[in-house]
């Protein structure tokens, strides 16, 4: 999610189309669900899903504080991404190592938090409040950190995969 948000909303803009394009390269030597909450985050299952998706962050706040940890508390940001997913995976998960490659291209964003606004459309024009962009900007960047080698960066321990299988055969059906 950090990610996400560092590069839909953390790019300088200076006119009003984008020069930008904004591209996401997540790779994982396990399956994804390894490595994702799906539960009570819909836009996890959308991240991994292959062709156009849309992710929405909001009501942060809320979030457990595991993941206030990383990206501390952001209240009241609202943020909608339009992505497309594509995807190269494993034919055989047998052999070691085996990865899960998937790359997401964010064509639109919405963002909102309080007054200010910014749309960065498809046909990349910028659309924003007085100064919006850099005021949400400013607002995500104080708060994102994620420090490299923490316990936060590792794959979850055995104990901590309970994910269900209703949740694999989503993910397979690209639902």
């Amino acid at each position: 999610m950090a990610d996400l948000l560092r590069l839909a909303l953390l790019i300088p803009e200076t006119e009003k189309m984008t020069q930008s394009s904004r591209y996401f390269l997540h790779v994982y030597d396990a399956d994804p669900k390894f490595y994702l909450t799906f539960r009570g985050r819909p836009w996890c299952k959308s991240l991994v899903t292959v062709g156009e998706q849309e992710i929405h962050f909001s009501g942060l706040e809320n979030e457990p504080r595991a993941i206030k940890k990383l990206i501390v508390d952001l209240p009241g940001l609202d943020v909608r991404l339009k992505v497309m997913n594509f995807h190269a995976g494993p034919l055989y998960v047998q052999h070691r190592p085996v990865y899960w490659c998937w790359l997401t291209r964010i064509d639109r964003v919405e963002a909102r938090h309080e007054q200010h606004t910014v749309t960065i459309d498809s046909n990349r024009t910028i659309t924003q409040s007085e100064n919006g962009l850099a005021k949400i900007a400013a607002f995500i960047a104080g708060r994102l950190a994620i420090l490299p080698e923490s316990p936060d960066t590792r794959p979850p321990r055995l104990d901590e995969q309970g994910e269900t299988q209703e949740d694999d055969e989503v993910i397979a059906q690209g639902e």
